[in-house]
């Protein structure tokens, strides 16, 4: 709500104004801060993943949140946060364009139509990283594990590549496009069934509608702590290289600029503060980078610029060897 100005007539007949103002202060901290010019960033945010980013009260808040703000300051960039859904995101079906499941693991409608430039708290995956260029990360990727929740039955003997195994992932979840995009090289399960909600996961697990439930280790822990009988096996780190704002290639100068603001900030007490106010997250180090180059020792990362491109070029990568996602990699002859 911009420039609402609301009149009132008091009863010494002279007229009192009411305004508004978008800054969060002592008086008033349930109010969002939205900037007075027009933005040089917009970032999405589904303001539903625990610490990170939530919706409590009706208010917006959480470590990613306030994360942002400070690297937005120190990067001298005029930043704005929206809200969206996850599937504006990353999306788990693309069925209006004949993708009824989201193989490829196309960015979302929100990338797509730019309804912002980069989301935050988002999970570095090599299958998402092919679309989407990423930062340095502000959470320890080796830390945070991956694996499958079993009944204690079955621990013993799960089979490390779920062979001829039912495995449940939540839909659109960093763990589910990982899975997904690693079966036959790493997983062999009999069938993968992905469902919306962790809630509609567990209880599929529970009821032994499928034999495990892949997820990562925090989702584990949270479901585990209230709930006996199951355990994580072969939970192993290098599935995520962290989480990170996550930004359309396009804008390869707000990466850098935002890269160069995370190396300043994560070495200052303000971000040791903050990282000590939500305990739930490992933050990286300063020493924690990441680059959008593919290497000889990394063949697997997609090369995006690292300033604002000039021409922006869309590709199926699903047509022969012209252009191809193969195990969450894109390549081909047109790539080249």
């Amino acid at each position: 709500f911009v420039g609402i100005t609301t009149a009132q007539k008091c009863t010494d007949t002279t007229t009192k104004h009411n305004t508004y103002a978008n800054v969060k202060t002592v008086a008033a901290p349930e109010v969002a801060n939205h900037p007075a010019t027009q933005a040089d960033i917009v970032f999405g945010t589904e303001a539903s993943n625990g610490d990170h980013a939530y919706m409590r009260d009706g208010v917006l808040g959480g470590f990613d949140i306030e994360l942002t703000n400070a690297v937005c300051k120190l990067a001298g960039k005029t930043c704005a946060i929206v809200t969206v859904p996850m599937e504006a995101m990353w999306p788990a079906s693309y069925a209006r364009f004949g993708w009824p499941r989201n193989t490829k693991t196309y960015p979302g409608e929100g990338y797509q139509g730019r309804w912002f430039h980069c989301t935050m708290g988002t999970e570095n995956l090599i299958a998402r990283q092919q679309h989407i260029a990423f930062t340095h990360p502000y959470t320890d990727p080796s830390v945070r594990t991956a694996g499958f929740v079993v009944p204690n039955a079955a621990a013993a003997t799960f089979p490390v590549d779920a062979a001829n195994k039912v495995v449940g992932l939540i839909a659109h979840s960093a763990t589910a496009h990982w899975f997904q995009n690693k079966k036959t090289k790493l997983f062999n399960p009999s069938n993968v069934v992905e469902y919306a909600t962790e809630d509609f996961l567990f209880a599929a697990l529970a009821s032994k509608v499928v034999s495990a439930a892949y997820v990562d280790s925090d989702t584990a822990s949270a479901w585990l702590a209230a709930n006996t009988g199951h355990q994580i096996v072969h939970a192993a780190p290098g599935w995520s290289k962290g989480m990170a704002f996550a930004c359309h290639p396009e804008y390869g100068d707000f990466v850098a600029a935002l890269n160069n603001a995370l190396v300043t900030f994560k070495g200052s007490a303000e971000f040791t503060a903050l990282c000590g106010k939500y305990p739930s997250i490992t933050c990286a180090s300063a020493g924690h980078t990441f680059s959008n180059v593919k290497t000889a020792a990394n063949p697997e990362i997609a090369d995006h610029p690292s300033r604002r491109a000039d021409i922006v070029i869309g590709c199926e990568a699903d047509w022969g060897d012209h252009n191809w996602v193969r195990h969450g990699v894109a390549g081909g002859f047109d790539y080249e």
